[in-house]
């Protein structure tokens, strides 16, 4: 393992040294073009995500869809959820950490232009009223027993964040690594994680394009000026005499990182696995998957076989703080719970077995009245012949009520498996019925063997 990672580090090195350096571009103002301000370019485009960009101060670039979010509220039953999940982990020998960090913009609101602040509410007193939110949250969290790390308004808005790029920068990723690895600590699987000690050095400064290059580029047909950006590389401390070790096999970390691109190594270069390797004295698997949602990195190590054999004892979780984790309900809180109890094989409520696929609606469970199903200890375990990345939905009909499950994974899903599940809902809706199930194209000769289980 390491072995591959020195080798992978000193391509890096060659890279940095060795890199032709790209035009320098142009300032903010000369490169901002009037269509920058449309809404609906951003769509034709397909930049939705970047959606709106405005020029803020000091060649600072903001989106005014995420990144001026103060509401960090907390309903009761997404703490609930997230406890839920965080003992399933649990029931598994792993403890689970949310990484919550607070979002860009309310970060670096100093850069922001006072008109701009007015027109988007956006004003001091809205982040002083912003902090206050998220910090509220954070300790909701943890009120509830959730396992979380936030930071406070202290940290460094200078430079906790790229300028021109939604990501943190190698400096904010240092000091939020920092605050985890000062969790990490507290926590009583701390001492039974196997240690090693980790250096970081400095590759010196390179310039660093940038994610909002792309909406300037396709919107206005310019390049922005790079930001210089410090890169790092941590290894492991050894020797002169211990560095055949490198490469030899070493265990699997007791530590997992799932999360998005701001904790994967690319696009990002802001090296957050490395700086925890460092502060918390172990080594780090890092297992987050940009452009990929904050759901697909977590269910795909829930079903992976390393997981399934040899669960970390602690996984780490990053979301970003411009998500609502109130609206998780779907692709987190109704599966990931039922998939960490796993399917039962040996021991369903309900089974529909060998069901070769046609393209055609079918009834997957009947006649379940009587059966008394019903509440969220309640889920199906949807078990495919291969593996199935596109859409595909179920209606579950209850007494009262019929609630459609869409199913979708992203194509960034690692994973070759063809394992889904979700949780029923709450009692209120009385006892399952039966259960449609509606196949896509995909599926076509594939095998299902569906079963109801209870946690």
């Amino acid at each position: 393992m390491f072995g591959k990672k020195l080798i992978l580090g000193l391509g890096l090195i060659t890279s940095l040294l060795t890199t032709n350096l790209y035009a320098q571009g142009v300032s903010i103002d000369e490169a901002y073009c009037s269509d920058m301000g449309n809404e609906e370019i951003y769509k034709e485009k397909r930049l939705s995500n970047y959606s709106i960009i405005i020029p803020g101060n000091n060649e600072w670039l903001f989106r005014t869809i995420v990144n001026f979010k103060k509401d960090f509220s907390i309903k009761k039953d997404t703490t609930e959820y997230l406890l839920d999940i965080q003992k399933g982990f649990e029931g598994r020998g792993s403890n689970l950490v949310l990484l919550l960090p607070p979002p860009r913009g309310l970060v670096h609101a100093s850069n922001l232009k006072e008109a701009d602040k007015k027109k988007f509410n956006f004003t001091d007193k809205d982040v002083t009223l912003g902090w206050e939110s998220y910090l509220q949250a954070i300790k909701t969290l943890r009120d509830g027993g959730v396992n979380v790390v936030g930071v406070d308004e202290r940290i460094d808005g200078e430079n906790f964040f790229y300028k021109r790029d939604h990501h943190w920068s190698p400096d904010g990723a240092k000091l939020y690594a920092k605050e985890v690895a000062k969790f990490l600590k507290s926590m009583p699987s701390y001492a039974d994680i196997a240690k090693m000690e980790f250096v970081t050095k400095s590759l010196g400064e390179d310039e660093f394009k940038g994610t909002f290059k792309n909406a300037f580029s396709k919107i206005c047909d310019t390049e922005l000026t790079p930001q210089m950006v410090e890169q790092y590389q941590t290894e492991p401390k050894v020797g002169a005499e211990d560095e055949s070790a490198l490469f030899d096999e070493v265990p699997t970390p007791d530590i997992v990182l799932l999360g998005t691109s701001n904790s994967s190594p690319d696009p990002n270069v802001a090296n957050f696995d490395g700086f925890l390797k460092e502060y918390t004295g172990a080594d780090v698997e890092n297992l987050a998957l940009a452009g990929a949602g904050i759901d697909t990195s977590l269910m795909a190590y829930i079903n992976s076989d390393e997981f399934k054999n040899k669960p970390a004892k602690i996984v780490l979780w990053e979301v970003p703080g411009y998500y609502n984790i109130n609206k998780m309900r779907g692709p987190v809180f109704m599966q990931a719970p039922p998939a960490l109890a796993g399917d039962c094989v040996s021991d369903p409520i309900a089974e529909a077995k060998d069901i070769k696929l046609t393209e055609r609606k079918f009834k997957l469970f009947d006649n379940l009245i009587d059966k008394g199903i019903k509440g969220t200890d309640y889920y199906v375990s949807l078990q495919f012949s291969k593996p199935i990345k596109k859409f595909f939905k179920m209606t579950t009909n209850y007494e009262r009520y019929s609630d459609m499950q869409k199913f979708s994974r992203s194509r960034k899903y690692p994973t070759a498996d063809g394992e889904f599940y979700a949780s029923f809902r709450l009692d209120s809706r009385g006892s399952i019925k039966d259960i449609d199930f509606y196949p896509n194209k995909e599926m076509v000769d594939a095998i299902l063997n569906a079963r109801i289980c209870k946690r």
